[in-house]
């Protein structure tokens, strides 16, 4: 390909002659350069001879990256409003629907106070909150997943255990294939054991029969048992032990015990001074949290309680980390307010919050959660995200009416 004189090589920036081998930028620059300057492979220059590849030059081809790189940044900035406005609109709608909700009630108010029914329609609206959250409540059990762990031990410990050896057994005599099931992980636990992960109770069912039949004479193999539910007692006046607690509950409130909860039914976990009165943290069987809950208030010696659903998270208050202690933390200490490093949290003396543990996520995971908070805000997205985890290993195993 040849050139007119007049052109010059946009790499040595010596004249072009019509003798010399030279090729055309396709691009907008529609400069020309030598063959040997081009750094254009024989095989390449054939291509280009015969019109089936274009030659673009350097300098043409770092623009078409930077165009490129600029329309990904707009459409980045596009992307991220879209979903600021889908998640306002979101917002949006649940506001309307609330006062929908809110305005439908005043009218139904409006309507008894005028029809002299208050009383009827009073019962009749308690009546059906009570039902939603029935229904709520029994949702909730039923869409429950299982236990998605299978755990295996050794029977005999004489000699030890070895959680290596239960692995290399599990998977010599146990095909996870054959029995269609899906294993998400396999932990070492305390003692030798292991827990083998699963994509679902009905995995773990199937598994757990495979596993005992395979190696049942050797190993104790069973599905844990899910934590049982726990509440809140606010406000209690009067010192009780937690004998005369347990015995407030079941004959000021109505508690019935079936034979099945045992004498474990109802356990009191700690009762600790409050900002009013006494606090108690009680544990129960789901029967009975689900009663209690219902309730809303309980009767306590003279006193009128109010309760709440309980979840408890073991948080370190040196790092303000997650599922380990103080006496056990390995992390470097941070305040619970602020998130320096420089000083525990009772030592905090800034105004300004900054969340540790979603500052820590969004490090860890590329995340961009809002950090403007302390580590105890029960807004955090981290703390929520806990909770909500631990409420899956809660066990709601709650008998339906169908059931009785």
């Amino acid at each position: 390909m040849a050139a007119a004189e007049v052109d010059v090589c946009l790499e040595c920036n010596k004249k072009i002659t019509k003798k010399d081998y030279s090729v055309q930028c396709s691009e907008e620059c529609g400069g020309w350069i030598h063959k040997k300057c081009s750094e254009i492979d024989n095989e390449q220059w054939k291509l280009i001879e015969k019109g089936k590849e274009k030659f673009s030059c350097k300098k043409c081809i770092a623009s078409l990256k930077s165009e490129v790189k600029g329309d990904e940044i707009l459409v980045s900035e596009d992307k991220k409003a879209i979903q600021e406005i889908l998640k306002l609109v979101e917002k949006l709608t649940i506001k309307i629907k609330v006062l929908e909700d809110e305005n439908a009630i005043l009218k139904n108010r409006m309507t008894c106070i005028e029809n002299g029914t208050v009383k009827e329609c009073y019962n009749e609206t308690r009546n059906e909150v009570v039902r939603e959250y029935k229904k709520t409540f029994a949702e909730t059990v039923k869409n429950q997943a299982k236990s998605e762990v299978l755990i295996v031990k050794q029977i005999s410990i004489k000699n030890g255990t070895d959680s290596k050896k239960i692995v290399s057994e599990l998977k010599e005599k146990v095909d996870p294939v054959n029995l269609n099931v899906g294993i998400k992980s396999i932990k070492n636990i305390s003692n030798g054991g292991v827990a083998v992960h699963c994509e679902s109770g009905k995995d773990v069912e199937i598994l757990k029969s495979e596993v005992e039949n395979k190696l049942g004479d050797q190993y104790q193999v069973l599905i844990p048992a899910g934590r049982r539910p726990q509440f809140k007692i606010v406000g209690i006046m009067d010192k009780l032990t937690e004998q005369e607690l347990i015995k407030c509950l079941i004959a000021q409130n109505q508690i019935i015990l079936d034979q099945e909860d045992g004498q474990d039914a109802i356990k009191v976990i700690k009762i600790v001074k409050g900002k009013i009165g006494q606090t108690a943290i009680i544990e129960s069987s789901s029967t009975i949290s689900q009663s209690v809950l219902l309730k809303e208030r309980l009767k306590i010696k003279w006193s009128i309680c109010p309760v709440y659903e309980y979840v408890s998270i073991l948080r370190c208050y040196r790092c303000n980390g997650y599922y380990h202690k103080a006496a056990d933390c390995k992390n470097e200490a941070a305040c619970g307010l602020c998130g320096d490093n420089a000083h525990e949290t009772n030592k905090c003396k800034t105004n300004e919050v900054r969340c540790v543990n979603c500052v820590a996520m969004n490090k860890k995971l590329s995340l961009h959660l809002d950090v403007g908070h302390s580590a105890f805000d029960p807004k955090c997205c981290v703390y929520k995200k806990k909770v909500e985890v631990m409420k899956n290993r809660i066990n709601y195993d709650i008998k339906s009416d169908n059931d009785k």
